[in-house]
C-alpha cells in the first residue's frame, strides 16, 4: 500500500492559507455584487466568472477523489500481502518483517497492537466491516460498538464535504437552487444504506479463509465513485431560470428608460453639433435628400402599394397605413398646441 504525507501535508497547507483568502475574495464579489448596478454586462461577466468558478470547483474535486482512490487507498494488510484472512498473526508479523524496507527486526508499535488485536477472530470480522484504520487507531475499544463508533467521524466528514461541495454547485448564481435537494437527500441515503451496510451486512468465510469479501473496502470505493460522478452531473444539468418578479421587471424597465433617455440627450448634442459645421450639415443634407427619394421610389412602386393593400397596410393616398398615421400625427399636434 502507498501512503504519501507530503501531499497530504501539502493539501492542508493549502486548505490553511488559501481558505481564508478565497472566502474574503468571495465575500468581497458579493458584496460589490449586491452594490454594483445590474446591467447586462456585468451580468454576464458574473455569470461566466461563477461558470469558471464551478469548473474549477468540479476539476479540483475529481483530482482529490481520484487521488484518493489510487494513491491513497484505505489499508488492508490481507489484501496487501494477499493472505487468508485466517493467517495467523505470527506469520502476518513474518511476513511484514520480511518485506519491510530498511530490513527491520521489530515492526512499529501501532502494527504490533493491531496484530494483537488481530488473533481474535471477532476483531478479524470487525476488520472486514469497519476496516484497518478503525481497529488500529483505537487503543481503548473493546466491543464492535466503540470500534464502529470511532470509525462513523470519519465517513461523515467525507459526506460533509460532499454536502458543501454540492451546495456550491448548487447556488443561486448558477441558477441550480432546485437541485440542492435532490444531491443532499442523494448523500443522506448513501450514508445511511453504507452504515446498515456495514453494520448488518452478513460475512461469510470459507474454510480456506481466502475470497473474502471485505465490506468496508467495497463501501468505500462506492463511496469515492458516488462522490466522483455527483459533481459532474450536478455541473451538466440544466439550469432552471425563475420568472422575473413584477419588481424586478420594474426595475430593468427604469434601467432601460433611463439608458434610453441618456442615448437621446447624447443623439440632439450630436445633431446639434452637426448643425454648427458646414460640411457635416451639408452630408446631412444630402443623406435625407437621398432617403427622400428612395422612400418615394418605394411608396410609388404599382407592386409594392400592392403588396401593402393585401396585407391591410396600404401606403398609397387612401391607404389604411397612411391614414392612420395622418391621425396620429393630427392628434400628437393637437397634444403639442394644448400644453
Amino acid at each position: 500500500m502507498f501512503d504519501v504525507p507530503g501531499l497530504s501535508g501539502f493539501l492542508l497547507t493549502v486548505a490553511v492559507f488559501v481558505g481564508p483568502w478565497a472566502l474574503t475574495e468571495i465575500r468581497k464579489l458579493r458584496y460589490q455584487s449586491r452594490i454594483a448596478p445590474e446591467t447586462p454586462q456585468a451580468t454576464t461577466l458574473a455569470t461566466r466568472r461563477r461558470r469558471w468558478l464551478a469548473i474549477a470547483l468540479v476539476f479540483a474535486h475529481s483530482v482529490f477523489i481520484l487521488w484518493k482512490f489510487w494513491v491513497h487507498p484505505p489499508l488492508n494488510i490481507f489484501t496487501a500481502l494477499r493472505v487468508p484472512i485466517t493467517t495467523p498473526s505470527s506469520a502476518l508479523r513474518t511476513m511484514l518483517l520480511r518485506r519491510s524496507d530498511p530490513p527491520t527486526e521489530t515492526l512499529p508499535v501501532p502494527l504490533e497492537e493491531l496484530l494483537v488485536r488481530l488473533s481474535s477472530f471477532d476483531v478479524r470480522q470487525l476488520y472486514i466491516r469497519l476496516g484497518h484504520e478503525a481497529i488500529q487507531s483505537c487503543e481503548h475499544c473493546a466491543t464492535p460498538d466503540e470500534y464502529a463508533l470511532v470509525s462513523l467521524p470519519g465517513v461523515l466528514l467525507e459526506y460533509v464535504r460532499e454536502v458543501l461541495v454540492a451546495g456550491a454547485l448548487t447556488s443561486r448564481g448558477l441558477h441550480k437552487r432546485h437541485l440542492r435537494p435532490w444531491a443532499v437527500g442523494l448523500l443522506v441515503l448513501a450514508a445511511i444504506f453504507e452504515r446498515y451496510v456495514l453494520t448488518a451486512a452478513h460475512i461469510t468465510i470459507p474454510s480456506t479463509g481466502m475470497g473474502v469479501t471485505m465490506v468496508h473496502d467495497n463501501m468505500w470505493n462506492m463511496r469515492q465513485i458516488l462522490f466522483f460522478f455527483i459533481c459532474p452531473v450536478l455541473y451538466f444539468l440544466p439550469p432552471r431560470h425563475r420568472p422575473p418578479t413584477a419588481m424586478t421587471s420594474i426595475e430593468g424597465t427604469k434601467r432601460a428608460l433611463d439608458s434610453i433617455i441618456r442615448n437621446m440627450q447624447m443623439l440632439e448634442m450630436n445633431r446639434a453639433a452637426t448643425l454648427r459645421t458646414d460640411e457635416f450639415r451639408e452630408q446631412l443634407n444630402d443623406y435625407w435628400h437621398k432617403e427622400q427619394e428612395e422612400g418615394e421610389w418605394v411608396r410609388n412602386d404599382e407592386e409594392v402599394q400592392q403588396e401593402a393593400d393585401k396585407v391591410e397596410m396600404g401606403i398609397g393616398p387612401d391607404g389604411k397605413l397612411r391614414q392612420t398615421a395622418q391621425v396620429v400625427a393630427q392628434n400628437l399636434i393637437e397634444n403639442i398646441r394644448r400644453n
